[in-house]
């Protein structure tokens, strides 16, 4: 079965209405999550006293997704060991690609070295993760936990809503400050942007692991490409708020330099080359990107995501859902929370036969 283009885009139009005041909702009952956030893993960044804006982002988020599809806690321990060791593997992906080949944060997986070579920590992520899709569907009998995709586009929207939601407020802020880049500057770095090898990335270890997989990965290499741009998104999208956060406002634009379609690229330019009479504005260019980017992620994810559902629910009879877009690392938030982080090492560290 093969979803038609304007199904996608009629999903992913409906997609962008969906939730919003549900997430608003959560976030202001977890706002003290950030600050808690902080306090626990200030000492775990090399570079020095945030958890990153990202990091915590995906967490609260998180969480909200596992309280909305009423997953039990007893399950969540697997679902973030395997949510973390994709996020884990993205972002190795991201260092390898950027040249760098030693990590410079410690890994929060509780590994005995703290400083491992990057292929090292990507051989033991995937040796962590098979061993946590044999456990789980051990367990289920083939119930990976996996999502409609209608499920799939509320909780991208949930997090690029609210992620882009505060580069937003970065951005204007810069430009109040008269800091942020002229159009000239920051249309150059569209140009020459880099980027776009977490695809080709993600599937290499995607195959690399079909052992532990529910389906015969290497027969859909185009699905995982585009499947691996949408989590390439993902890693991006707390880079650029952490980029910008560094200064380099500009770093949003390769987003949909190394993703984006002509026309895409041209409704940016015409974006950034800015209004006649009031010149350049950061904050509309950020919302016109973030758009492109959104429907863009979504297209990707559906089209790529598609032919498991296809393939899975006439194994199951059921819906396919599917959690590996994001990121997991436990947070000790309460007493109860914190008997799960627990748990969770110990059976990781059993695994890796610590």
């Amino acid at each position: 079965m093969v979803i038609v283009t304007n199904e996608i885009e009629k999903t992913v139009e409906s997609l962008l209405i969906e939730l919003e005041q549900a997430i608003s909702e959560y976030l202001a009952i977890e706002e003290d999550i950030y600050n808690k956030a902080n306090v626990v893993f200030k000492t775990s960044m090399s570079k020095g006293n945030q958890l990153s804006t990202g990091w915590r982002y995906f967490h609260i988020l998180k969480q909200y997704i596992y309280e909305k599809l009423q997953i039990p806690l007893h399950e969540r321990i697997l679902l973030g060991e395997i949510t973390y060791c994709y996020g884990a593997l993205v972002e190795i992906a991201d260092d390898i690609s950027d040249g760098q080949f030693v990590w410079s944060v410690p890994f929060d997986i509780p590994l005995k070295h703290p400083r491992l070579t990057l292929a090292t920590q990507m051989w033991m992520t995937a040796k962590v993760l098979e061993d946590c899709y044999r456990e789980y569907r051990r367990k289920k009998k083939w119930g990976i936990r996996i999502f409609s995709e209608k499920d799939i586009g509320e909780m991208q929207r949930a997090i690029f809503d609210h992620l882009f939601k505060m580069g937003a407020e970065v951005i204007k802020y810069e430009f109040i400050k008269g800091d942020i880049l002229p159009p000239s500057e920051i249309e150059n770095g569209l140009i020459n942007a880099e980027g776009g090898y977490h695809d080709q990335m993600i599937t290499v270890i995607m195959e690399s692991l079909r052992v532990s997989s529910p389906f015969n990965i290497a027969s859909m290499k185009e699905n995982f490409r585009l499947f691996g741009v949408g989590i390439e998104m993902l890693a991006d999208a707390s880079d650029i708020i952490e980029n910008i956060e560094d200064g380099r406002h500009n770093y949003f634009i390769s987003f949909i330099h190394h993703c984006g379609t002509p026309e895409e690229k041209e409704i940016l330019k015409k974006v950034l080359q800015g209004d006649p009479e009031k010149g350049f504005d950061p904050y509309h260019a950020f919302s016109v990107s973030l758009r492109l980017v959104r429907i863009k992620a979504y297209k990707l994810i559906l089209k790529g995501l598609w032919p498991y559902y296809s393939k899975l629910a006439r194994l199951e009879k059921q819906r396919i859902k599917d959690f590996v877009l994001f990121y997991e690392p436990p947070l000790p938030f309460s007493e109860k929370r914190q008997s799960l982080k627990v748990e969770f090492y110990r059976q990781l560290e059993e695994r890796l036969g610590k």
